[in-house]
């Protein structure tokens, strides 16, 4: 009877010397200290299983302007040339000073003053120009001695390299035999509002 129960105290304390050792194993390799603790941390800790957020970057449609955007420094980078002086109820003498104003004129471009009269053009370069200010002012002939036409139309132009060619190959040739008609503005301008004034 001795003999059988040594036995089984020998086996339950094999039994809790192997489970010590499995427990004391399992702890090294895993960090846990009981296998239960395994479930009570998985339910319970908050940092068992890592996240990550994705914040999307904010998307802009093509006409929406980011608030960090930078200023554009010109309010309009379209070119525009005005007569200021004048206007369609004005009644004006043969010699006349027209000015206006004028903004972003691109590089190579220069200023003309054209008078209309029973459709035909006739082309003034522009003598005074202020380009800090924006500004500009031509002495202007407004048909001839004793001229029995009463309205002229006044136009402002912004020209490029080749319609300025074209209009000073026009005045080469006014007043010689081989003037011509010049019927259209060329090409390669911006032109004012036609501003029309009557003469005494």
């Amino acid at each position: 009877m001795k003999e059988r129960t040594k036995k089984i105290c020998g086996t339950i304390i094999a039994i809790i010397v192997a489970i010590v050792s499995i427990t004391t194993l399992f702890s090294f390799i895993t960090g846990y200290n009981s296998i239960p603790e395994i479930f009570a941390r998985s339910n319970n800790s908050p940092t068992a299983t890592p996240s990550v957020t994705i914040t999307a970057r904010p998307q802009h449609s093509p006409d929406e302007t980011p608030d960090h955007a930078e200023p554009i420094n010109s309010p309009t980078a379209t070119p525009s040339v005005k007569i200021t002086s004048h206007d369609s109820t004005n009644i004006v003498r043969m010699h006349i000073l027209v000015s206006g104003t004028f903004q972003n004129m691109p590089e190579g471009h220069d200023l003309w003053v054209v008078v209309r009269v029973d459709g035909l053009y006739f082309p003034h370069k522009v003598a005074t120009i202020n380009y800090n200010a924006g500004t500009w002012s031509h002495d202007v002939q407004i048909g001839q001695e004793n001229e029995d036409r009463n309205d002229f139309t006044l136009i402002a132009v912004m020209a490029d390299e080749s319609a300025q060619d074209t209009f000073q190959k026009w005045l080469e040739k006014m007043n010689t035999p081989a003037q011509y008609d010049l019927e259209q503005l060329p090409a390669g301008i911006t032109q004012s509002v036609p501003i029309t004034v009557t003469r005494k």
